[in-house]
């Protein structure tokens, strides 16, 4: 538990702090680092900005701390990677939809949906491989290994 709160505590920070690094560097000239629609529902840049970086957060957050599913030894590791992405996709579309990210339109939707798949699927294989890779380098080192 201790592990899955740090996590979510690393995720909440770097949510906040990437979901504005990414609306600041696709924002216009206007100087305005948000959606307009965002900032129409709030009514203030500055409740804009804080409901932002908040809501980018929490995204981090269940990224982060859905990290420790693969702790579980109740789930096989597809188990546990159909239901992290299932979380992060269940809290990223309605918030980047709130947000003014994306609009809800299908297609929108099912473009970001895939954008998300598709980096996923290259954390994920980045993570096998490296974590692969220690685990052959500790074999090399165990002398009672067995092939």
């Amino acid at each position: 538990m201790k592990k899955t709160l740090s996590r979510m505590l690393i995720g909440f920070v770097g949510g906040g702090v990437i979901g504005n690094l990414m609306v600041l560097l696709t924002s216009d000239e206007s100087g305005v680092f948000c959606s307009r629609l965002l900032l129409q529902k709030v009514g203030s840049l500055s409740g804009a900005l804080a409901l932002q970086t908040f809501l980018s957060a929490l995204i981090g957050a269940v990224g982060m701390g859905g990290m420790s599913l693969y702790d579980f030894t109740e789930f096989s590791l597809v188990s546990a990677t159909l239901i992290h992405i299932g979380m992060i996709e269940t809290v990223f579309l309605p918030v980047a939809m709130f947000l003014g990210w994306i609009s809800p339109s299908l297609t929108d939707i099912l473009v970001m949906s895939a954008c998300m798949l598709i980096a996923f699927v290259l954390i994920w294989l980045a993570m096998f491989f490296h974590y692969r890779h220690e685990a052959r380098q500790l074999n090399r080192i165990n002398p009672n290994h067995r092939n």
